[in-house]
């Protein structure tokens, strides 16, 4: 996770702009972390404090994932999240599922 991490800070100033070269800076001033930073932690953070759960559990199981996105979206925002996924995340009344079927049209 911690290089994902690195690695996403890294890249973050090639999201938009990418490169063949390499020879870059590993950081500079404009580096940072971005969404996916973000969510990972926030899927970490649901794993590592999830209860065992069975089966017929699923579903309490993926709100508790959702649930997660969406808190770590609202104390981390404007980090380069799709528009769908923010407008999921910051719904006062979200589908769970929605996000997860539009976002990546």
């Amino acid at each position: 996770m911690l290089g994902a991490v690195i690695g996403d800070v890294i890249g973050s100033v090639f999201e938009w702009h990418n490169t063949k070269s390499t020879k870059f800076k590993l950081y500079d001033r404009f580096t940072r972390f971005t969404d996916d930073t973000v969510l990972t932690v926030a899927i970490a953070d649901a794993i590592l404090n999830k209860k065992k759960q069975s089966n017929k559990h699923y579903y309490a199981s993926k709100r508790l994932y959702a649930n997660k996105l969406r808190q770590y979206a609202r104390w981390y925002p404007n980090v380069g999240y799709g528009q769908k996924f923010e407008e999921w995340a910051l719904s006062n009344n979200p589908n769970h599922t929605e996000v997860m079927e539009t976002d990546r049209l």
